[in-house]
């Protein structure tokens, strides 16, 4: 996100295809990645904002419509795999 408020486009839009790739890879960002071994040491992730920001901005600098299909993917992951049951709990008034 830095990168393209900076105006460093190139940079940010390479940066942000491999993160892509890896969002693709896990249906989420790993919250560590081993580039060497290319396996992912820690395998949750933590809901971060990052990404999502990042892929917001590159679409408000390009206009793309590749970074709104983008979010759709993220939306996607996420509503598939981080949702969690609500329980409904009652308390003592």
């Amino acid at each position: 996100m830095l990168q393209v408020l900076a105006g460093d486009l190139e940079e940010a839009i390479c940066l942000h295809a491999i993160y892509y790739a890896l969002w693709l890879r896990f249906s989420a960002l790993p919250e560590r990645y081993n580039y060497r071994m290319k396996s992912a040491e820690v395998l949750f992730y933590p809901l971060r904002p990052e990404f999502v920001e990042s892929t917001y901005h590159l679409y408000r600098a390009t206009k793309n419509p590749f970074y709104l299909h983008v979010g759709m993917d993220v939306l996607h992951s996420l509503n598939n795999y981080s949702r969690v049951q609500l329980v409904a709990c009652t308390s003592p008034v």
